[in-house]
């Protein structure tokens, strides 16, 4: 490298210091899967999400049972994904790319889950502004799901953040 280039990169390389993002990196410690947990909280059982109005009981148990549905999707993507970061080689190699390929499937995988999420806060918003009052049973149904779904959907985006930053990282 001939040395009038070499202050040039150094001043690059310090300017694009700046631009890096802050904020809360993905711990080194065990992930939760390493450590045997699969991630998924347990359902809800029926006696504790138990809606009033049938009709809501049917809406909320086809919301759960597409977020479950986005979870297994996510789970089987999950280990190509960690797979191909794993082997990622250098930013920009062909491994690189297509582990951001296989990150950019595995957040397509959990589109089922944040839909169905998504969908339970409107319905919860939309519950309460109709029946404030004569509807708490539904509504603390809803909320039960909201909590499950929210959890699957906690838990993905954590695998999504570790593996990004491991991309990252390269």
């Amino acid at each position: 490298m001939s040395a009038p280039l070499r202050p040039t990169l150094l001043l690059l390389s310090c300017a694009l210091a700046g631009c890096a993002q802050s904020g809360s990196y993905p711990s080194l410690l065990p992930r939760p899967i390493e450590r045997g947990e699969t991630g998924t909280p347990a359902p809800a059982s029926p006696a504790s999400a138990a809606a009033r109005d049938p009709a809501i009981a049917a809406r909320i148990a086809q919301l759960v049972g597409q977020a479950h549905d986005g979870q297994s999707a996510f789970d089987r993507s999950l280990p190509d994904a960690r797979a191909s970061v794993a082997r990622a080689g250098a930013a920009g190699s062909e491994g690189w790319i297509a582990a951001q390929e296989a990150v950019s499937a595995l957040e397509s995988a959990r589109t089922p889950t944040a839909t169905a999420l998504a969908d339970l806060d409107a319905l919860s918003k939309e519950k309460a502004q109709a029946t404030p009052a004569a509807g708490e049973e539904d509504l603390a149904a809803i909320d039960t799901a909201i909590d499950e779904v929210s959890a699957l959907t906690q838990a993905q985006d954590d695998q999504i953040g570790q593996l990004s930053g491991a991309l990252a990282s390269f």
